[in-house]
Formats: C-alpha cells, sequence, structure tokens
C-alpha cells in the first residue's frame, strides 16, 4: 500500500498555523492535545500552534489512543486548554460510561476534523462541557489541513445536515456544478472547489493526477483543488457536507478509498473476487467496511480471521474491514455490474443481524 503524497508549501502550513493560533488564542499559559499519529496532517496542529504561541503539547502515547479514562486523567491533570482530534475519539467519550462524570474545567475549545461528526456526540459534549466551544474543522490535506471551521453555537438537531463552516481567510470554497460552471444559488448541490494560499502544490511524483485534480482557474485566479466532496451553502454562505462523488469514506478520520481493501483481498489465493462497500454501524453511526468475497475455485476454505488478518498485514488497521462475508456469487444489476445497492443492504443487514 502506498498513499499519496500531497506536497504542501511551508508557506501554506505557516499561514494555517497563523491563522488557528489567532483564532484558539493560544498563549504561553495554554496546552493543546496531541493525539494524532505523525502522518496523519492533524498532528501538525499542536506541533505548529505550540511552536508560533509557546503553548505546551500534551502528548497522549500511542498506547493509550484510544484508552479514554488515561486520556481524559492526562488532559485534567495537565490542565488542557485546547482539544483537537478526530470525531472517532470524541465518539468514544460520549459512550464511555464515565463520560457523565468529567470535568474539564480548563478546557475553552474543542476541535475536531477528519470526518463526519455524529450530531448526538456534539450533543453530549455540548451538555457535559457547557463552557467549551465546539468547531468542526473541513478540508482535506490538500487544501493544508484544514480550510473551513464552523463554530457550534447551538446543540444541533438530530437531523442537521453536517456543517463545514465558512472558509479560513487564507482560503475560498466554491461549487462546482455538473457542468464544471460554478453554483451561485444557495442550497444547490455540487463538487467543493478549494482555492487559495492553502490549496498544495500537487501530488508526489504523480503528474498525471495533480493535472487532474488540481485546476487553473479562469482569468489568472489561481489553483483549485477538486475535492470530491459533495456540498452546498446557505444564504449567509455557511457550507454543508451532502457526501462523497465516487466511493470513498472517512473511517476515525482517514481517507479511506475501499478498492485499495478490495485489491489486497483479491491477493489471497483463497479469494476471487472481492468487493468492499462502506456503512454506518451503531446508534452513532459509525463508518464500518464489510467485505463480501467469492472463493476461488480448487483452493482450500479459508475463515473470516484469516482474511481480516491478511489485510491487517498490509494495511492500515482503519482499513480493516469489520467483516469479510463469503457469498457463492455477487449480485449483479441488469448491466451486468456488482450491485453495490444490494450489498450495502446486505450489509447492514449482517450488521444488524451480529448485534
Amino acid at each position: 500500500w502506498v498513499p499519496k503524497g500531497v506536497v504542501v508549501s511551508r508557506g501554506s502550513v505557516i499561514a494555517y498555523a497563523s491563522w488557528f493560533v489567532a483564532h484558539a488564542g493560544l498563549t504561553l499559559a495554554d496546552s493543546i492535545l496531541a493525539h494524532a499519529p505523525a502522518h496523519f496532517d492533524v498532528s501538525l496542529v499542536p506541533v505548529c500552534g505550540a511552536a508560533l504561541s509557546g503553548a505546551a503539547i500534551v502528548v497522549v502515547a500511542r498506547a493509550a489512543d484510544s484508552n479514554v479514562r488515561a486520556i481524559y486523567t492526562l488532559a485534567r491533570e495537565r490542565g488542557l486548554t485546547h482539544w483537537f482530534s478526530t470525531p472517532y475519539l470524541l465518539t468514544l467519550f460520549s459512550r464511555s460510561r464515565d463520560f457523565a462524570s468529567m470535568e474539564l474545567p480548563a478546557l475553552r475549545d474543542v476541535y475536531f476534523a477528519g470526518e463526519v461528526i455524529p450530531n448526538q456526540t456534539v450533543r453530549r459534549w455540548m451538555e457535559q462541557l457547557p463552557r467549551a466551544r465546539l468547531h468542526n474543522a473541513y478540508g482535506p490535506t490538500e487544501a493544508t489541513i484544514t480550510c473551513a471551521l464552523h463554530t457550534y453555537r447551538e446543540a444541533p438537531r438530530l437531523d442537521d445536515p453536517p456543517p463545514l463552516g465558512k472558509p479560513h481567510a487564507h482560503c475560498a470554497l466554491s461549487i462546482a456544478g455538473e457542468g464544471g460552471g460554478l453554483v451561485r444559488r444557495p442550497g444547490e448541490i455540487g463538487e467543493i472547489l478549494i482555492s487559495g494560499q492553502g490549496v498544495a502544490l500537487g501530488y508526489l511524483n504523480d503528474p498525471a493526477l495533480t493535472i487532474e485534480r488540481f485546476l487553473e482557474l479562469d482569468g489568472g485566479g489561481g489553483r483549485a483543488y477538486r475535492s470530491g466532496d459533495l456540498g452546498w451553502f446557505d444564504e449567509g454562505g455557511t457550507f454543508f457536507f451532502s457526501g462523497r462523488a465516487d466511493e470513498q469514506v472517512k473511517i476515525r478520520g482517514f481517507r479511506v478509498e475501499p478498492g485499495e481493501v478490495e485489491r489486497t483481498l483479491r491477493a489471497h489465493p483463497a479469494v476471487a473476487e472481492a468487493h468492499v462497500v462502506a456503512v454506518q454501524h451503531g446508534s452513532d453511526g459509525e463508518i464500518v467496511l464489510v467485505a463480501f468475497v467469492t472463493e476461488a475455485q480448487r483452493s482450500p476454505p479459508v475463515s473470516e480471521p484469516a482474511l481480516r488478518g491478511h489485510v491487517a498485514a498490509s494495511l492500515p488497521r482503519y482499513m480493516v474491514p469489520h467483516r469479510v462475508l463469503q457469498v457463492a456469487e455477487l449480485p449483479t444489476t441488469g448491466s451486468g455490474k456488482v450491485d453495490r445497492a444490494a450489498l450495502r443492504a446486505s450489509a447492514e443487514h449482517a450488521l444488524a443481524g451480529s448485534r
């Protein structure tokens, strides 16, 4: 598995970090949580934020990255003032039986980025820690960590659309319609384009993909990145998320392309075909992968744990399917293509039966 290398300029990182320090009001008296692994762009936030402001970094040991009690104890003891992590970690906290008794009196701001956060998680955090401001930060690595921000002024309703917020001073967001032209009317859905100083220079050693995803704007307007995210904006200029233009999903803040998991499964000698779908699972709507495989002829049978282990041997753990279901044949549409809608329905049924 070879991830795409995104070429981000130092100027873009400095512009983002400067904005973040100013928005968060970081000073020598503050401390910020360092929870993300080093290969995740969010890890730059505490490092650069502390470097520009002198704030302390509160580092979570890798062994405790999902240990709610350990992270809470560390944050409490260090008087944490700023939190920046993925929605997945916030959801883990909100699910904990100890969450109702947790207090972080010094905490002022909670930033989260990387995937859509369940509205239920936001509501629980706002109820439990009413003095802390919650901010949803939006933006892919190609836009230098994040490019827009939404600050929750009140608890969202469970059916509210995911807010992306308004762009930072060094970024701009726009919506491209089906014909490629920019959308002017509020509420019209299209692909989100990101432009401005935060846009990356391209992909390392991949000029073809760079040309495909980074556009030169008309009239000398600079460059824009095609995010692949679908969205819309309201009358006040706030942007909202509507889904993905392709099959790419986000799991625990990481971008996952099911095709990469499929290719790995197909490399197993006992697998003939493999298709992977992403579905919501659990009361908080966590995104998980479910794989469907058919057995190769004249091959000894293989167990589900063995197939999951095969994926884990070459891909990161967040890309390992929650379930690997073996089927006699894959459902197809009238045109002979694999029916992914039918697979998603089967996956949801299988997950519901395993609760």
